[in-house]
């Protein structure tokens, strides 16, 4: 399929020669042909390099970019400055995509006449696969309604990779560089406060990729390790105005809570971040008191919640318990 509408799709790579080739053998595969194909070298020491070059030489429309290495961010960035489609979308260097994957997308977005659109995410990592984001019907969200907050924090992906945004829209908007974890969500959600709607497919397209080199493996550090945390206070308050896209970054910086809370007693960082404990037991115990409102909060993450805010010392002790018990269960199947 091939319409006058083009599509800019931007993939970052750094360091990915294992899964580069096949990240980008998908993306020529795909249905919908009128795409342009933005490889941002972001300073690879492997063969990445020479595989975009490699690509580009078969392909006259894969355009390649080689820059200093300065972060994922940066390289969506210098993509996102010279992408001359209609449409602008993302694929992780380490990803693929399935083959009906834009040609799906662009077809919801005339479908719903909807700016920015989305499908589910196979999560993959050590052999086990996770479907995220997926809705049994398709659902869409319009920000000048009444929107379903239920719907929108269950289906609306933190990544921008699973996503289509119309480039009009989104002229001038790029990725905030002053969060080296937590970037993605920010820019998707400020894609959507201007694109005004977004649509949740049901079809499952993007496999994200989980290996030993993503961000999350990276050492730990004070500054990364609240980064998401950092950005999710940040956007409360830029979109104060805009009642569930607020109300969604409350619910994930809580939730991130829980996260935060498992990394600093999994890799023994409790002294160096005490004060951070301190502040997040704090916000805890005032979610416990108010019952959860306004959060979509498992059984398991209240359980969490009230642990973490009341009872450190046992959250402590029993967590790397509980994480051994389950990898034992997911050992044996």
């Amino acid at each position: 399929m091939k319409t006058g509408e083009k599509i800019s799709v931007i993939v970052p790579v750094y360091q990915v020669e294992a899964y580069l080739p096949c990240c980008l053998d998908s993306i020529l595969a795909q249905t919908y042909s009128n795409l342009e194909i933005i490889l941002v070298d972001d300073g690879s020491q492997d063969r990445s390099a020479e595989i975009c070059e490699m690509y580009a030489k078969k392909d006259s429309r894969i355009k390649v970019i080689h820059q200093r290495n300065q972060g994922v961010s940066a390289a969506r960035n210098a993509g996102l400055a010279i992408a001359t489609g209609e449409w602008v979308g993302f694929v992780d260097g380490d990803d693929w995509i399935n083959p009906e994957m834009y040609e799906y997308l662009l077809n919801l977005a005339v479908m719903y006449q909807s700016n920015l659109v989305q499908c589910g995410i196979y999560y993959e990592e050590g052999g086990t696969q996770e479907i995220l984001y997926t809705p049994d019907e398709i659902q869409q969200i319009d920000l000048r309604e009444n929107p379903s907050v239920d719907v929108f924090r269950r289906y609306f992906a933190n990544s921008s990779c699973c996503k289509l945004f119309r480039r009009k829209r989104i002229t001038g908007l790029f990725f905030n560089l002053n969060f080296p974890i937590g970037e993605d969500v920010l820019f998707s959600l400020s894609a959507l406060s201007l694109c005004g709607s977004t649509v949740f497919g049901n079809q499952v397209y993007y496999h994200y990729r989980q290996n030993a080199n993503s961000a999350v493996h990276t050492i730990i550090d004070a500054g990364r390790l609240d980064s998401a945390r950092q950005m999710f206070l940040y956007a409360e308050e830029k979109f104060n105005r805009c009642g569930i896209i607020a109300g969604f970054c409350r619910n994930n910086r809580l939730r991130n809570n829980l996260d935060i809370c498992s990394k600093i007693i999994c890799n023994h960082i409790e002294e160096t971040h005490s004060s951070l404990i301190k502040e997040i037991r704090q916000e805890m115990r005032t979610l416990c008191c108010n019952c959860f409102a306004e959060t979509n909060f498992s059984g398991k993450e209240q359980l969490k919640s009230f642990l973490i805010g009341y009872f450190w010392m046992g959250y402590r002790w029993g967590l790397p318990k509980w994480k051994k018990l389950h990898r034992c269960r997911s050992a044996n199947g």
